[in-house]
Parts: C-alpha cells; sequence; structure tokens
C-alpha cells in the first residue's frame, strides 16, 4: 500500500517514509525512530 500525506503524523504510522522534492526522491527513512522524524520534518520546515 502506497499512502501519500502531508501530514507528519499519519507518516509516522508508516514503516518506511518516502520524501520527494521536485518528483525525486530526496530522502528515505526506516520509521523506527518518530524522534527522528520529527526532528528531519521541522528542520525541512524551517528552511522552506
Amino acid at each position: 500500500v502506497i499512502l501519500v500525506t502531508h501530514e507528519h503524523d499519519i507518516a509516522a504510522m508508516t514503516q518506511k517514509i518516502i520524501r520527494l522534492k521536485d518528483g525525486v526522491i530526496s530522502e528515505v527513512i526506516k520509521n523506527g525512530d518518530l524522534r527522528e522524524f520529527k526532528h528531519q520534518y521541522m528542520k525541512q520546515l524551517e528552511s522552506a
């Protein structure tokens, strides 16, 4: 199943997060550590 979402709380429930930027895979996160995902998410928001 492939789920597309902009909600980090929903993404946190998955086994793997594949982030896209301009249609290209920019990052793959194995979702075992929710804190790391939130850190990366906040880092991206700050740089936008």
